[in-house]
């Protein structure tokens, strides 16, 4: 009796600890199911929804509507119920980068979709690029990733990292200058040298570089400016001139940037030049290619890039035209050794680094700016050996055949439209004007300010425009997508013209 009732127990305790463990069971593959639909959605959005010209590019929402909408507060108590929604939300009121009608950014449109594969990728298998033993694959793609790079660039040899976007590339190239001028600043930063140092970079390029000199202890005023002509491009007599009035004044030049294809007009300053006048003082030679390099890519447009091969490093970001997501920033360097010195610390990191039985010289973690650092490598290794050099290369060539496009239609508009300056790289600047108007300068900032609010509110394209020295705003177009076609290109131009014929009835006198 007392056995039977203690299986009976028995058997009742095992029936109530299976019923207990269906139903986790049963819940978890009701996760697993909305987890399957929601990767569905992201497959759905990647390869046609993101990039359907019947879908706006924007879908503008006040602040604090949209955190409504989206249900932006983490205040509710968590829940899977709305996972679905939650996602469909995020993608309708994201702007729609891959759209053939986004022409806002050089840092994205046109995103391939094996390097979303590649990004996912990367964020499964989760782990950091400091060692062959935690990243063996990803260690080994990165290299040959590099050392196809070096080539195209024409280094002879050299080494790079993958750094997390061009401002981080360009800082790590400028700190591998300031090394070559005093190794003594690694250890007792700028009191170890005895000059100071200064860095000389167009008047056109990317903020980041003043950014450098904060990081680097140079300060904004020790990173010269160097005026530009019409068109953004640096003036070689004028670099010269004030690195022999930085040399006469008892300071270093230690760092020279010439731009290959500026944010803004796209100017591709002229690098041969450019470097002779930086050797002239001994100084880093650095070519900033972020927005240009990917042109190396074309055998029809390389040639813009002439001299590249004379850089001591350079700086490419396969997420502006090479169709990466975002980030997939590179820095080359003629210097294997100065970009393991600069970095490289005496200190106790030997949670990281041990004795293996491997070459540990493949080993990339003492060179990086970084700790944990992501596998880019992936996204640009899957899309680089699926599509091969010369399918990427005819990205390009389609980009650029799209800006002569654009350019053409502007002429053939002249009525209304007038480029800023002859197109540089592979922006467009251009004034919506329309001849009889007699707008004052004033007039044509508002206006166009206005006709992008216009357009951003509208949702059907969108243009970026600034204002350049004593010009006033205008639009400018880049063009990062091969997707576009002659349609949408001719799109921008009919919305802007559209737009700026009711804006211009109410302009400010």
């Amino acid at each position: 009796f007392a056995r039977s009732n203690g299986a009976a127990a028995g058997n009742g305790a095992a029936a109530a600890k299976e019923t207990a463990a269906a139903q986790p069971a049963a819940a978890h593959a009701g996760v697993h199911e909305t987890l399957k639909q929601a990767w569905a959605r992201v497959f759905a959005y990647a390869t046609g929804d993101g990039r359907d010209r019947a879908e706006p590019v924007a879908r503008f929402q006040q602040p604090e509507d949209l955190h409504k909408i989206v249900g932006i507060g983490l205040d509710e108590q968590p829940t899977t119920q709305n996972l679905l929604e939650m996602v469909d939300n995020i993608f309708k009121y994201s702007i729609r980068s891959n759209h053939p009608c986004f022409f806002n950014q050089m840092g994205m449109g046109g995103t391939e979709v094996i390097g979303i594969l590649g990004e996912a990728i990367a964020a499964a298998v989760n782990h950091a690029m400091y060692t062959y033993e935690m990243a063996p694959v990803t260690t080994l793609m990165e290299r040959e990733l590099i050392a196809q790079l070096l080539k195209l660039a024409g280094f002879e040899s050299g080494d790079g990292m993958f750094n997390p976007g061009g401002s981080m590339s360009n800082a790590h190239a400028m700190l591998l200058a300031r090394h070559q001028a005093s190794s003594l600043t690694k250890t007792e930063g700028l009191h170890g040298y005895s000059k100071q140092l200064v860095a000389f970079t167009s008047a056109e390029s990317h903020y980041c570089f003043e950014r450098s000199g904060l990081l680097l202890g140079l300060g904004t005023e020790n990173v010269i400016k160097v005026p530009v002509d019409d068109c953004g491009i640096m003036i070689p007599s004028e670099l010269e001139r004030l690195l022999e009035e930085c040399v006469a004044a008892g300071k270093q030049p230690f760092f020279v940037n010439a731009t290959a294809g500026s944010t803004v007009y796209g100017a591709v300053d002229p690098i041969r030049a450019c470097h002779a006048a930086a050797k002239k003082v001994g100084a880093w030679f650095h070519v900033d290619g972020a927005w240009g390099s990917s042109a190396l890519m074309s055998e029809r447009h390389r040639g813009i890039l002439d001299g590249v091969e004379l850089a001591d490093s350079l700086s490419w970001n396969f997420h502006k035209l090479g169709g990466m997501p975002q980030s997939c920033s590179v820095l080359l360097c003629k210097d294997e050794q100065i970009m393991r010195d600069a970095l490289k610390l005496g200190g106790d990191c030997s949670y990281l680094y041990h004795e293996q039985p491997y070459d540990v010289s493949i080993d990339s973690g003492e060179k990086s700016l970084q700790c944990g650092r992501r596998p880019d490598s992936i996204k640009l290794w899957l899309t680089w050996k699926m599509l091969g050099t010369q399918k990427m290369g005819e990205r390009i060539d389609k980009q650029m055949a799209n800006k002569e496009s654009f350019i053409g239609m502007l002429r053939n508009r002249s009525d209304v439209f007038e480029m800023v300056c002859e197109p540089g790289f592979c922006n467009v600047c251009f004034w919506y004007k329309p001849k009889g108007s007699d707008l004052a300068k004033e007039q044509v900032h508002e206006l166009t300010a206005r006709i992008k609010q216009g357009m951003m509110l509208e949702g059907r394209c969108m243009v970026n425009y600034q204002p350049r020295g004593d010009r006033p705003n205008f639009f400018r177009m880049v063009f990062t997508n091969p997707e576009a076609e002659d349609q949408d290109l001719k799109l921008a131009l009919d919305e802007i013209e559209r737009i700026g014929d009711e804006v211009i009835k109410t302009l400010s006198c």
